[in-house]
């Protein structure tokens, strides 16, 4: 064979390695691009088709058929009736459509213990990595419930909603063990809106606050100070457990982290380009088991992403032997603006899973990710983590950002990960219920003074980042 034919063929076969990393890039990142959209192993119930019956909504849920969902039911009560504070349905009032939701939630009420009743949830559900099977109840759903019949007694004068509405509350303040909604943690309670009965449950922040805000209008109608000790007790944990919701640029959903699939990328802090940085080993450390997640950069499976710890983007260089190390380098690109955009430079992605079994949800021990790299040039390197946050693709990570000397030794960068930052994605349709929520809750506990204005700050920013409407408060975007 001739040198031309030779050279031909290496070119040939470059591009062809060039278009599998491509591809592996295209489809690692498109996996977790849409941020609400829900996956095939998640159950659909937010895209679900909405048919009504006098009045009544009926939702057809992908994969799972018609079924008759009891916090919709309660919600388009209190639309009917006027009182839609928190969500926008665009219905017209009717008391006779009110009536006939109402009427559901009495005739559905299903007696599960002494003084205690609860609308059950005839289908199996999952969200994120968590299910449930049915038959189930839902603090979300109970809360929901509540409010419609507090609503209906404080319009109509309607003793037997208010009392149904008091035995609905019994079910939030049974623990999970016993059939109810209620987590205790020491002196702390949730009102779980997903109570599995495996493990411990995921903590929904929303449906803990729609427990209380519902607790607190039963208050009001009945003057029960029981239900307004329960109010109390739920409002302080939510003072406490607040700061495990922060990732310090967006609210997190539950306390439930991703546990595999989580993507981190290197870029330049100052979009310059990147440094051929030399990098050995990619190591995410769990201290508290002891046990890690390893990328044997450069290795012979650093891109198979059966591994669920690997390489992926076109952003890495074809491995190779530096002083007896199998690296990749960096490619040397200059960034690109990547605001709801996916594969735009640098493609110098990486995924990783859990160490270790995660089985404490308010786990505040922190885990670290460690580089090894070859220090041999100046240059300024940064490690970003994919954002939960719909506004931005990435997010620098704490203590994210190296200054490369270029001694020429071989060193370790370690970068801390706390456990709010394995949060899962969360849409603007949620942060603006967590923003609705705490101005509410603030009326009445000015310890959430700081978390209702940290909501309405991120909220805010993520609008402006979107070129949403700020000014009306309207959110222009499909849900």
């Amino acid at each position: 064979m001739n040198k031309k034919k030779i050279s031909t063929l290496c070119l040939l076969l470059i591009a062809l390695f060039s278009l599998y990393q491509w591809k592996n890039a295209a489809v690692s990142v498109k996996e977790v691009e849409d941020k609400e959209a829900p996956s095939s192993t998640q159950t659909p119930v937010a895209t679900a088709e909405i048919f009504f019956d006098n009045g009544v909504p009926v939702e057809h849920i992908m994969g799972v058929g018609k079924v008759e969902h009891p916090s919709a039911i309660a919600l388009y009560a209190l639309a009917y009736m006027g009182d839609d504070r928190f969500d926008d349905f665009d219905v017209v009032i009717s008391m006779d459509y009110a009536a006939n939701c109402v009427l559901w939630l009495k005739e559905h009420a299903e007696g599960v213990g002494p003084g205690m009743k609860g609308w059950r949830y005839g289908f199996d559900n999952t969200y994120n990595d968590v299910s449930i099977q049915a038959p189930w109840y839902s603090a979300f759903g109970q809360a929901c419930g509540i409010e419609a019949l507090v609503c209906w007694y404080e319009k109509t004068g309607d003793e037997g909603a208010l009392n149904l509405a008091r035995e609905a509350a019994e079910m939030l303040f049974v623990p999970i063990e016993e059939g109810g909604q209620l987590f205790i943690s020491g002196d702390d309670i949730w009102f779980e809106e997903i109570p599995s009965k495996e493990g411990e449950p995921s903590h929904i922040l929303n449906g803990h606050m729609r427990a209380l805000l519902a607790l607190r209008r039963l208050y009001d109608a009945s003057g029960d100070e029981e239900v307004f000790d329960w109010y109390r007790r739920g409002v302080a944990s939510l003072v406490h457990w607040m700061p495990l919701y922060d990732t310090g640029y967006w609210i997190r959903y539950d306390l439930n982290p991703q546990k595999s699939g989580l993507l981190f990328r290197f870029n330049n802090p100052y979009g310059e380009k990147l440094p051929e940085l030399a990098v050995d080993e990619i190591r995410l450390e769990d201290p508290v088991s002891g046990q890690s997640a390893i990328i044997d950069v450069g290795g012979q499976s650093d891109m198979k992403a059966s591994n669920g710890n690997y390489l992926a983007g076109v952003g890495w260089q074809a491995g190779s032997l530096v002083d007896g190390h199998t690296v990749r380098r960096l490619v040397a690109v200059a960034p690109e603006p990547d605001v709801n955009t996916a594969n735009t430079k640098p493609n110098t992605y990486f995924y990783c899973k859990l160490p270790s079994v995660w089985n404490n949800n308010l786990r505040r021990e922190w885990l670290k990710m460690t580089i090894q790299y070859k220090d041999e040039m100046r240059g300024d390197i940064v490690m970003e983590q994919r954002s939960i946050a719909p506004d931005e693709e990435f997010v620098t990570m704490r203590d994210g950002v190296l200054s490369l000397t270029g001694s020429g030794e071989w060193r370790q960068w370690s970068v801390p990960i706390r456990p709010q930052d394995l949060g899962w994605p969360v849409g603007m349709s949620y942060a603006e219920k967590h923003k609705q929520y705490l101005e509410e809750l603030f009326n009445d506990t000015s310890e959430l003074a700081i978390w209702e204005e940290k909501s309405k700050e991120y909220f805010h920013k993520a609008k402006v980042k979107m070129g949403l409407d700020v000014v009306s408060g309207d959110v222009k975007m499909d849900e």
